[in-house]
């Protein structure tokens, strides 16, 4: 009996590990999935600083169109000036002149302002850049770590498995599958005790119970938490 309750506690102690050992692995996507997310935002940033810089591009050009076309009327104003046959007609055309300048100057000043954007935005554009090419240029290292500490993982559990199906089969079929359940539900399945307590939900047990459970009579449960108890005297 001793021998049995010994196989089940490092049993149990296998399983933990195994268990530490999934969880272990269950974080390495999320680990790849961050180096993803860090290429796929410094992807988007750098689209944005294109578009951005696109867009101030633009605006510049149109605004430069608009001066061409306020120039040209200036001299068609101009032109015009010169042909007027009354005071009013002069009068008027004099005020169509300063309307257009004062639109000419209007574009230039905008234009200056994006002139300006546009530097500030090249700037921004090649720090994404830089930005970008120093995430990718770390994914292939951070993947290859995220690769090696996985495989490490997944060595140790195979020993651990190996153990596992080494000690199972010595263990009673029956006891295996009881013990099996109880670990399907809560963990640890089986505590070791020394007094007159369950050693997990800490609930008194009924000393009937702790007298069978010392005197090695068989494996026993906890009347609470129906964990497996084993006596701490087994394992001297």
């Amino acid at each position: 009996m001793e021998a049995t309750f010994k196989q089940l506690v490092d049993l149990e102690a296998i399983c933990a590990e195994i268990d530490r050992l999934d969880a272990c692995l269950a974080e390495f996507p999320g680990e790849e999935a961050v180096v993803a997310a860090g290429i796929r935002d410094a992807k988007a940033a750098l689209e944005a600083a294109r578009a951005a810089l696109e867009h101030e591009e633009l605006e510049e050009r149109r605004l430069e169109a608009a001066m061409k076309d306020q120039e040209a009327l200036i001299l068609k104003l101009n032109h015009q000036s010169a042909q007027v046959a009354s005071n009013e007609a002069y009068t008027a055309l004099q005020n169509e002149l300063e309307a257009a300048e004062a639109a000419k100057t209007d574009f230039e000043t905008q234009a200056l302002e994006h002139m300006e954007a546009i530097d500030a935005a090249k700037e921004v554009l090649a720090k994404e850049e830089a930005a970008l090419a120093s995430v990718e240029g770390a994914a292939p290292d951070q993947l290859a770590d995220i690769a090696a500490r996985r495989k490490g993982v997944e060595d140790e559990r195979s020993g651990q498995v190996a153990e596992h199906d080494k000690i199972a089969p010595a263990i009673d079929a029956k006891l295996l599958t009881r013990f099996e359940k109880i670990r399907a539900r809560k963990k640890p399945a089986i505590g070791v005790i020394e007094g007159k307590t369950c050693p997990v939900c800490k609930i008194a047990l009924p000393r009937v119970r702790v007298s069978e459970i010392m005197a090695l009579e068989g494996v026993f449960d906890c009347s609470n938490c129906k964990r497996l108890l084993a006596p701490a005297k087994a394992f001297e």
